[in-house]
């Protein structure tokens, strides 16, 4: 398996990403954690969407654990009086964190702005009034759209119910039960980060600062993006969820993890998601062909993604910069289930 990982990796740096940590552990039992190319072990990575799973889905989880919120609650009473829709009476938390709320995947609100304008409250507000006052796509609960304005508004309904910032909750709540000294909101000191590309909307290459448009005019703190760590810290979540799964508490109790948490009898034929976190579908998922249905896992646009196997105890963790590379996305899709059929073979 050694050499054919070697050729896959070195094909990745030549034309994927420049940079890259790749962690895995297989039945419980650590198989490998190596820095390639211009990164080392402690490069902080732009996690980009893992900060969903990361920090907005396992607070989502907190919250309920402590009674802060209900999966059924309605976001009504979150909405701003000023931007009040009628589907604000129909979609619950669990639409959001689960993706089924029917609102697009995505919309260029940061064109609405200047970088310059990054940060400041009335921008965050601003900008939140624009996804709070967006059309529907679909019947909510009704279709499965990954939308980063789910997220986006469910960051900010943790923060008005706590009364306090993603960037605290994720440090109290997380953070620190689970000893995680890398993981933490951009912006992160550059010269510890990996780069990720040029900005062309900034007009700047990015490093240490969120390559998310909408992170970063949140100040780098969002509900979507902005988390910045390495793969040994991403690997601790992993282990906190075997423990979940094996019925001990941890940050929340073993009764909320069975509740956050479903999982189908088998693979279902398109993407799915339970907690925030996505499952492997039958066909062309990201995890490759052995991660069993019982697998949690996430993507981040930056290169970055974890999968997790509850059923086989394993994980694999691989962090990157693919941003630095022109023309690399359809290339990384292709990469993942490559890497993790690979390491997964023998099981």
């Amino acid at each position: 398996m050694a050499t054919q990982l070697d050729t896959l990796i070195t094909e990745g740096l030549e034309e994927i990403f420049p940079s890259a940590v790749l962690l895995a552990s297989i039945k419980g039992k650590p198989l490998i954690h190596q820095a390639y190319g211009k990164a080392n072990l402690h490069t902080l990575f732009d996690l980009a969407s893992l900060t969903k799973a990361f920090s907005t889905a396992l607070l989502t989880a907190c919250f309920f654990d402590a009674g802060l919120l209900q999966a059924s609650d309605t976001i009504s009473r979150f909405a701003p009086h000023s931007s009040r829709q009628a589907w604000h009476d129909e979609v619950t938390i669990e639409m959001l964190l689960n993706h089924r709320s029917g609102l697009p995947a995505w919309k260029p609100y940061y064109l609405n702005f200047s970088p310059e304008e990054a940060g400041s409250k009335e921008t965050k507000q601003k900008l939140l009034g624009l996804c709070w006052e967006e059309k529907l796509l679909h019947k909510p609960r009704t279709q499965t759209v990954y939308s980063d304005i789910d997220h986006l508004l469910l960051g900010s309904i943790l923060e008005t119910v706590a009364s306090s910032s993603l960037q605290h909750l994720f440090a109290e709540y997380i953070a620190k039960k689970l000893s995680l000294s890398s993981l933490q909101f951009s912006p992160v000191e550059a010269n510890l980060a990996a780069p990720s590309g040029f900005c062309t909307w900034r007009q700047a290459p990015l490093q240490g600062q969120a390559h998310d448009y909408h992170a970063y005019l949140f100040g780098g703190t969002a509900g979507n993006a902005g988390l910045f760590g390495t793969a040994e810290d991403c690997a601790k979540i992993a282990a906190a969820f075997f423990l979940l799964d094996d019925g001990e508490d941890h940050f929340i109790t073993s009764k909320t993890w069975k509740d956050f948490f479903s999982f189908p009898a088998k693979k279902q034929t398109q993407d799915s998601f339970t907690g925030g976190w996505n499952m492997p579908s039958a066909q062309d998922s990201s995890s490759g062909k052995y991660f069993s249905a019982r697998s949690l896992g996430h993507l981040g646009f930056t290169g970055c993604s974890l999968w997790i196997d509850l059923q086989k105890r394993s994980f694999v963790i691989f962090l990157c910069n693919r941003l630095e590379k022109e023309n690399s996305q359809e290339k990384m899709k292709a990469f993942r289930p490559r890497l993790h059929d690979l390491l997964f073979a023998d099981l």
